[in-house]
């Protein structure tokens, strides 16, 4: 005689069924259409994920985008704030920004751009000189203090210039972050030499 076999409680019963159907939907989900941003996901046949567009579509459609920005000020928005929403608006709930780090980022980013797709669009230049202006002119601190005339970390959208107590997010009102400013510095350098030589 083998050994005796226990039945589980019947309450039991829905539960084990449920777990199994439940395992079941698992094993499909990799078989279902899913979608990444508003893009269907593509697996080549070893279950890697394939980009949607070529990496040189995907540079000019991000760099359009922004050429198509509206100006505030002498400054395509994106340049004086941060969080917007599609239409180019600012989010009301982050009237804050962060110009040391994310136009110095971007004036380097399109100036490569620019460099790697042949020096084609003019609009480019144009859009990094307006950042680089826009970190000289409005976003540095004051005259004097412990660190003059030094690129702002973070500050507030759609002040021209930035107010000498400008700090936002986690910074104090007058907080500077040495690495933000070396990104501002090094990128209107760069692009200081670039307009000189055309």
């Amino acid at each position: 005689m083998g050994p005796m076999r226990v039945q589980p409680p019947a309450a039991w019963r829905p539960i084990g069924t449920v777990l199994v159907f439940c395992a079941a939907l698992l094993l499909l989900l990799p078989a279902a259409a899913q979608t990444i941003g508003n893009h269907r996901a593509l697996y080549d046949g070893r279950g890697v994920l394939q980009p949607w567009t070529s990496w040189s579509d995907a540079l000019a459609r991000e760099v359009n985008w922004y050429l198509k920005c509206p100006w505030t000020n002498g400054y395509p928005r994106f340049v004086v704030m941060t969080f917007m929403d599609g239409s180019d608006n600012p989010r009301q709930d982050r009237p804050d920004c962060i110009p040391a780090m994310q136009n110095g980022m971007r004036i380097i980013s399109y100036l490569e751009y620019d460099t790697w797709s042949g020096r084609q669009n003019h609009g480019l230049l144009d859009v990094a000189r307006s950042m680089g202006e826009f970190l000289v002119k409005e976003n540095l601190t004051p005259d004097e203090g412990k660190c003059p005339r030094f690129p702002r970390s973070t500050g507030r959208r759609f002040a021209f210039p930035q107010p000498p107590d400008g700090g936002s997010q986690a910074d104090q009102p007058y907080a500077i972050e040495p690495d933000k400013g070396g990104i501002a510095g090094t990128a209107v350098a760069r692009l200081s030499t670039i307009v000189i030589m055309r």
